[in-house]
C-alpha cells in the first residue's frame, strides 16, 4: 500500500500498530512520525507513538505524545492514564495524581486507575488517600487492590 500511497497516514499508523506489537519500536516510531507529517491532528498517532517510547524507557517524549495527543482529543481517557503512568515512573507524583484523577472523571471504576493513583499517593507519603483508592479497586474486584490494602492499609 505504500509503495503506491505513500502519503496515506492511516497506512504508516497501521503498520506502526503492526510494528509495535512485534516489539520493533523504532520502526513503529518512524511510522508514526510519517503519520503525523500526512495527519498531523491524528491523536490516536500521538498517543501510539508515545506507547513506543515508553517501551524504550523516554519518558519525556512519552509526555510530550499525550500532551499532543490530548490537544487534539481533549477527552482521551487513555491518554491521561499513560501521561500519567510516565509522571509517576519519573517521580512527579502530584503531576501523575493529577492525571489519574481526570482519567477517572471519565472511567471512574477503572481499576488500574485507582490502583495507580492510589500507588502515587503512597509514594507521596499520603497513605489515608492511597488506602480509599485501593478500596475503591478492591471493591470493584482488584484482587491487587485487596492485596494492598491487606498489606499497607489499617481497618477501617
Amino acid at each position: 500500500m505504500l509503495s503506491k500511497y505513500p502519503e496515506d497516514g492511516l497506512t504508516h499508523y497501521n503498520r506502526g500498530l503492526t510494528n509495535y506489537y512485534v516489539k520493533n519500536y523504532i520502526a513503529s516510531i518512524a511510522d508514526y512520525d510519517a503519520c503525523v507529517k500526512y495527519k498531523p491532528d491524528c491523536a490516536p498517532c500521538y498517543f501510539n507513538r508515545g506507547l513506543s517510547f515508553k517501551e524504550l524507557g523516554d519518558m519525556a517524549a512519552v509526555l510530550r505524545d499525550m500532551d499532543l495527543a490530548l490537544q487534539y482529543k481533549p477527552a482521551y481517557t487513555d491518554a491521561f492514564r499513560n501521561r500519567g503512568n510516565a509522571k509517576a515512573m519519573m517521580k512527579d507524583y502530584p503531576g501523575s495524581i493529577a492525571d489519574f484523577t481526570t482519567a477517572l472523571t471519565y472511567t471512574p471504576q477503572d481499576t488500574n486507575v485507582l490502583l495507580n493513583r492510589g500507588l502515587s499517593y503512597f509514594f507521596s507519603q499520603d497513605l489515608s488517600k492511597a488506602c480509599l483508592d485501593w478500596r475503591s479497586a478492591a471493591a470493584h474486584g482488584s484482587r491487587k487492590g485487596s492485596s494492598l490494602v491487606k498489606d499497607n492499609c489499617p481497618a477501617p
